[in-house]
């Protein structure tokens, strides 16, 4: 019995990749930032999604904190990453993962990509739904888990949003 639920669950998991194309987001980052950055949605001042074709694209200001005015979307997404300098030219970041890091630990790159969360509580009447990833090198991660560095992302974002949560 398991092994024909396992072999559905396969089937279907293989059946819903075929005919899903994943929507495709790019994040344009300020050449240099390194620290968190939030994409935060339903956001009465926030911006508009930005689009290049069919392509949603999240440029993050300097401070990594970008408030969207619509929703966040759910589902199947491929995302690119890329450092952008003062002229626009892009550089493609690498999406990095911490647990199995086997790369050059000096590269800048994506850290954490997906994550994605709600600040507040239950309470809250507004909760802030929330996108965060982290840019860094491997060697640098820990410095961004520092409680110094936590606390100071989050009264800037508090600062950000407009209210405390």
């Amino acid at each position: 019995m398991n092994s024909s639920i396992s072999l559905m669950g396969f089937i279907f998991m293989m059946f819903f990749v075929s005919f899903c194309k994943p929507e495709q987001e790019l994040y344009l980052i300020p050449n240099g930032y390194r620290g968190k950055v939030n994409i935060v949605f339903n956001q009465s001042k926030g911006t508009p999604i930005k689009f290049e074709g069919k392509n949603r694209v999240y440029k993050i200001p300097k401070n990594g904190i970008l408030l969207i005015s619509s929703e966040m979307e759910v589902g199947v997404v491929k995302r690119t990453f890329y450092a952008v300098d003062s002229l626009g030219r892009r550089s493609l970041l690498k999406i990095f993962s911490d647990d199995n890091f086997h790369g050059n630990k000096a590269e800048v790159g994506i850290f954490y990509d997906g994550t994605v969360g709600v600040y507040g509580n239950s309470d809250d009447k507004e909760p802030l739904d929330y996108q965060e990833f982290l840019v860094s090198t491997y060697e640098g991660i820990d410095a961004f888990f520092k409680p110094e560095y936590k606390h100071a992302f989050h009264e800037k974002l508090v600062k950000v949003v407009g209210r405390p949560f």
